[in-house]
């Protein structure tokens, strides 16, 4: 795809999930810290994550007050990262993660989404924090850095731009499929 992002891109959706803010709850301004939580006001829209191999939800938030306008930011972990190495393989990877491209490799074992909480259970319990608006599937994952040269698996041989060296990084990027992804919602 030759396109500029510029031109195609409908909406985009950032949700932060450790920080620390100033809010108006019980009737007095707090300090709210949210670690592992997004920001779920009534209107907010966030991101909630799966796995590297499970679905992700774009949601809009309730507003609600007992929870202190919060949600949670994702799966969490079933298993540390030392205790899925300990019980998984790259094979169970591979298996997990059938029909998604990956990095293949011991490198990302801890990752395996069956170290994760059953992303729909935690959907479930956060009915009464955020509505869904919209179920995304993964069709590549991207863990850590890529170097200047790399390409992404699964994608057209499109490089990536060299930059400056960075720390390398666990964090995970999920590519979706756009012929899945509705238009954003009216107000």
């Amino acid at each position: 795809m030759n396109a500029d992002p510029d031109d195609i891109e409908v909406d985009r959706v950032n949700s932060d999930h450790n920080y620390t803010t100033v809010e108006h709850h019980g009737g007095k301004d707090v300090w709210i810290t949210r670690k592992g939580a997004i920001n779920a006001n009534n209107g907010v829209r966030a991101v909630i994550p799966g796995s590297m191999g499970t679905r992700s939800y774009i949601v809009t938030g309730l507003g609600n007050k007992a929870g202190l306008c919060s949600a949670p930011h994702g799966a969490g972990r079933r298993f540390s990262r030392t205790e899925a190495r300990r019980r998984f393989t790259a094979d169970d990877l591979a298996q997990a993660m059938r029909g998604i491209e990956y990095r293949h490799g011991d490198a990302w074992i801890d990752e395996i989404p069956w170290a994760y909480k059953d992303i729909d259970m935690v959907m479930a319990d956060a009915r009464e924090l955020v509505r869904i608006d919209f179920e995304l599937r993964q069709i590549l994952n991207v863990k850590g850095r890529m170097t200047a040269g790399q390409t992404a698996p699964g994608t057209a041989q499109r490089p990536v731009r060299a930059r400056q060296p960075t720390k390398t990084s666990r964090k995970t990027t999920n590519v979706l499929n756009p012929d899945q992804m509705p238009a954003s919602p009216q107000p």
